[in-house]
């Protein structure tokens, strides 16, 4: 169960940028941009067409320098907030571009044959090495700082306030987490089209064409960047997914008590807001955050130790408000009943071979532990649908 809800709305909006409003709000955190002629206007329109038929990295360079080299009226875009102008036309306001690659610097225009030339090029170059690359191509458009705020309800100390989030760069996907890997391993297996044109202009600007292609607008900011609602992980107080069902699919992999019978998810609903703060006025708070996502780093690296030994370890009984002690005896009453309805002759519709999904009546009382474990699949699928 759950051990709190964050009220959303509850938490006043203190974004140095202005936060989006809930037009063309999904209902599912995610905004939908504004059509072309709302803002974007007619002299645009050709460049939302063109990014929908790109499928390759000469026509996207191409359509760059057709851009680049337009002379656009941004009269209309003055005085607006970074996060209420298309990505791409507040590149042109700002004359700060992307590389096209697979293997971009996010902090320049240079591109890379490989990932290893890309990691020495950042350490060597930018000061900034550890930031996501989507989020840190943003920074560097936008000159401000991303930092992602975890707020909740829970009266206990949940570890680092500012973390490092991972949004899916499909602005239609709800998914986020705080692992890298497990965002590569959600876009390989829910988004092969993504997969199949970042290979070719890389994942900053396969989110621009796949955006244009499912809504004919061009992306923002806050189509991507924006506050989400999630769910931590309370055995660790480290891990981060979008929902109770992310958390339970990491515990099962990472936890190995969580595989036991009589195990209860605990997570915590936690509000995971956008901070957006410039250098020389918000240094203090960009402080606080850089120091925490060192302690979160930390905090994996500890984690994955504890985690490893855990695993090579017998796990201990546990007698805590983590654990039903009362689901062995209802997995055995229920047990009892099958065997019952067996011998009458009554079976349910879905039943076939009963007796296989029977423990074997033993005369041997000792036999309790490997009752436990060798039932181990079934008791998590009855857990996961409770």
């Amino acid at each position: 169960p759950d051990e709190s809800s964050v009220n959303n709305n509850d938490s006043p909006d203190r974004s140095g940028l202005s936060q989006r409003s809930n037009d063309g709000d999904d209902g599912n955190g995610r905004h939908h941009s504004l059509s072309s002629s709302d803002v974007e206007g007619n002299q645009f329109s050709w460049i939302i067409k063109e990014l929908a038929n790109i499928n390759s990295k000469s026509q996207m360079k191409e359509l760059l320098e057709r851009i680049r080299s337009t002379d656009f009226d941004l009269s209309s875009f003055k005085d607006m907030a970074d996060l209420d102008i298309p990505i791409i036309i507040l590149m042109i306001c700002k004359d700060r571009w992307i590389g096209v690659g697979q293997f971009y610097c996010p902090m320049c225009e240079l591109t890379f044959n490989n990932s290893a030339a890309l990691a020495h090029h950042r350490k060597a170059c930018h000061e900034d090495k550890d930031t996501p690359h989507e989020q840190a191509a943003i920074e560097y458009i936008t000159n401000m700082i991303l930092r992602w705020k975890i707020e909740h309800s829970v009266n206990a100390d949940l570890g680092p306030k500012y973390r490092c989030i991972f949004p899916c760069p499909v602005s239609s996907c709800s998914y986020m987490v705080n692992r890298a890997n497990s965002l590569s391993s959600h876009i390989g297996s829910s988004h092969i089209d993504l997969v199949n044109i970042r290979s070719e202009v890389g994942t900053f600007w396969a989110m621009h064409i796949l955006h244009a292609r499912r809504t004919s607008r061009l992306l923002y900011i806050k189509d991507v960047f924006h506050d989400m609602s999630g769910s931590l992980c309370r055995s660790c107080n480290d891990f981060i997914g979008k929902d109770l069902l992310t958390v339970r699919q990491h515990s099962n992999r990472s936890h190995p008590h969580a595989n036991l019978e009589g195990h209860n998810y605990i997570a915590a609903n936690v509000f995971i807001r956008t901070r957006w703060m410039s250098r020389g006025i918000d240094d203090s708070e960009i402080e606080e955050a850089n120091s925490d996502l060192t302690h979160e780093k930390s905090n994996h690296i500890t984690q994955k130790d504890i985690q490893e030994v855990e695993k090579s370890q017998p796990i201990e009984p546990r007698s805590d408000d983590s654990v039903d002690l009362e689901a062995r005896e209802r997995r055995r009453l229920n047990e009892e009943s099958l065997r019952r309805n067996r011998s009458s002759g009554v079976l349910r519709t879905n039943e076939r071979t009963p007796d296989s999904r029977l423990h074997r009546d033993r005369d041997d009382s000792s036999s309790d532990e490997s009752e436990v474990t060798g039932n181990t699949d079934h008791i998590t699928s009855l857990d996961l649908d409770n």
